[in-house]
């Protein structure tokens, strides 16, 4: 297909596509003369996942581009492609971290790295708990630890890397690199519904709204 017949498969403009190109995000055509080249199901596929990487893993343009890099890399291994998702999100330089969150995964038989910079952000979220007066406890860190074991294992499980076959062998840690990020807002949504769900349920719903908002009743 033609670069015209690619966006408008993968709902790009030909702009976009042409940026993606040049940046080296989106690998080059088949030449068929100096100025014309044609494109593959590959491509349509690698624009997808630029996208959902983007739109729906929020990830920046260099960090999409770290993640591709492993991806097309050679001797790529599902510890190297599942390291790059990793630290995708990471925002922040790693640092020295042996706080309660790391103990607690310890005695859980878990082996953090004392640098890695999640455990060092999940330590800032529990003082922060603690000097607003709401602190986690060790259990209740116990309990997300387990649950997040849990989920980590099913993502990790679906994914096919078993095969030596090339193809399979790049669809699989594509998979796995494309999940290990895309799946965060499927985590966080069922944990909002969740939420609504035991609220609901232990609460009763909420008193529907009067045709007034309290601002409107306010005014009068």
């Amino acid at each position: 297909m033609q670069i015209s017949e690619l966006a408008a498969t993968t709902g790009h403009t030909v702009a976009t596509v042409k940026f993606y190109l040049r940046s080296g995000l989106l690998p080059a055509g088949e030449r068929t003369s100096a100025t014309r080249a044609t494109y593959g199901a590959d491509h349509v596929q690698r624009l997808r996942l630029i996208r959902a990487l983007i739109d729906v893993g929020g990830l920046s343009l260099s960090q999409v581009h770290s993640v591709l890099d492993v991806l097309t890399g050679e001797h790529r291994s599902p510890t190297e492609v599942l390291g790059a998702a990793y630290l995708a999100f990471a925002d922040r330089p790693p640092i020295e971290s042996d706080g309660r969150v790391r103990k607690v995964l310890v005695d859980l038989g878990w082996t953090p790295h004392s640098h890695d910079p999640y455990l060092a952000r999940l330590e800032e979220v529990v003082d922060a708990l603690t000097d607003l007066g709401v602190p986690i406890s060790d259990d209740a860190l116990r309990a997300y630890a387990r649950a997040a074991m849990d989920v980590a294992t099913v993502d990790i499980d679906r994914t096919d890397i078993s095969s030596n076959h090339l193809t399979d062998l790049s669809r699989g840690l594509t998979t796995m690199a494309a999940g290990s990020i895309l799946y965060e807002p499927i985590l966080t949504g069922l944990r909002r519904l969740a939420h609504a769900e035991i609220t609901v349920s232990r609460y009763g719903r909420p008193v529907p709204a009067t045709d007034q908002s309290p601002r409107d009743k306010m005014s009068e």
